[in-house]
């Protein structure tokens, strides 16, 4: 039987797990999506570098914003940020 607190672990990890998926699909999207339009445009590889460029550079910021650079609250990396819904010992 699982516990409360291994349940709530487990909730923290898949909570992480997407924040650093989404992170990455942000950095790599535009990429393609610059590829797709060079391709079409025969172009190569300006759109590429510009969507590549644009990705990397969002994807970045994403990571920064998640591990909470430059947040005034003092936040730790790994700490779930007021906008989480309450873990489910947590509801009333």
């Amino acid at each position: 039987m699982i516990t409360p607190e291994q349940r709530d672990a487990i909730i923290r990890a898949h909570r992480q797990a997407s924040r650093v998926t989404g992170v990455t699909i942000s950095m790599f999207v535009p990429g393609l999506l610059g590829y797709a339009i060079d391709r079409g445009l025969e172009t190569l590889p300006w759109c590429t570098l510009i969507g590549s460029a644009l990705g990397f550079a969002y994807g970045i910021w994403r990571l920064a914003m998640l591990i909470g650079v430059g947040d005034t609250k003092n936040k730790t990396i790994g700490d779930d940020s007021p906008s989480d819904p309450p873990l489910p010992h947590d509801r009333p």
